[in-house]
């Protein structure tokens, strides 16, 4: 066991060296290096609002869990947003905190869609386009750009992020005071559009054994409690992929992105840009 000092901070640094993904070597300290680099980032994303944490701390191959409660053994610095009486979720503000729980094995970070200034109002709502094997990525891209260009017809602005696993996230910033359920609606009613134009592809049906392998447009993320992973987070599986956002420019005018896992822990420079 070793203490990283940040700040004024002794932060517990253990195993540094376990694998966390074997066949890639990645092990727990290339993830931690990867996550203070990244703090900046990531930290519009998580502060301020509860997080919820999936933690592998036996590797990518073993089971995972959520964890939003804090509970007595975290150190007392660290802060937290109390709900309902009990669900005490962990409040990220600083990279101390930050690193504390990346320590723990959390790899992947699930933040709400509301901060606490308002946790009944969102700050963006979102489409998951979540493929089945059946598609190829190709059409994955087919499907954002089709959602890009009904909220462009719309004069709404969106962004973009690969989602690190199979399909891309699409974020749709709205004006403070709106409720969960108003934009909610709103993303169903683009979403009908949509799979209107795009149905022999997309399907809206919830229960996955009757989307005949079709793209889901989920548009049930939009509840409040609901989380997404948040962008630049690693993904916990095969080569430690991340959450990246990217340009529309990239994703309308170019045939580069061959996979929602473009990106990973090896392949990506920050300090440069790329």
């Amino acid at each position: 066991m070793s203490y990283l000092l940040i700040g004024d901070r002794k932060v517990r640094i253990t195993s540094l060296e376990k694998f966390y993904d074997k066949n890639n070597m990645i092990t727990k300290k290339d993830c931690i290096n990867y996550y203070i680099k990244i703090f900046p980032y990531i930290k519009p994303f998580i502060e301020n609002r509860p997080v919820s944490l999936k933690r592998f701390p036996n590797g990518f191959d073993k089971k995972g869990f959520y964890q939003k409660n804090i509970d007595e053994n975290f150190p007392s610095w660290i802060k937290f947003i109390k709900r309902k009486g009990v669900e005490k979720y962990p409040l990220i503000n600083d990279l101390e905190s930050f690193i504390y729980l990346v320590n723990l094995g959390t790899i992947e970070f699930h933040p709400w869609m509301s901060t606490l200034d308002n946790l009944d109002s969102p700050q963006y709502g979102v489409f998951d386009i979540d493929p089945m094997k059946r598609f190829t990525f190709l059409e994955v891209t087919k499907v954002a750009k089709t959602i890009y260009s009904v909220l462009e017809i719309l004069n709404l602005k969106s962004v973009a992020k690969l989602s690190g696993s199979t399909g891309i996230q699409i974020f749709l910033p709205v004006k403070k005071g709106y409720s969960y359920n108003r934009v909610r609606e709103f993303i169903r009613k683009v979403s009908v559009i949509v799979n209107n134009k795009l149905g022999d592809i997309t399907t809206m049906v919830r229960k996955r054994e009757y989307r005949e392998e079709k793209i889901y447009l989920d548009f049930l993320q939009n509840v409040k409690g609901q989380t997404i992973v948040a962008p630049f987070s690693l993904r916990p599986i095969n080569g430690a992929p991340i959450s990246m956002p990217i340009s529309w420019k990239r994703i309308l005018e170019t045939s580069n992105i061959r996979s929602a896992q473009q990106y990973n822990i090896k392949n990506i420079t920050f300090v440069t840009g790329k």
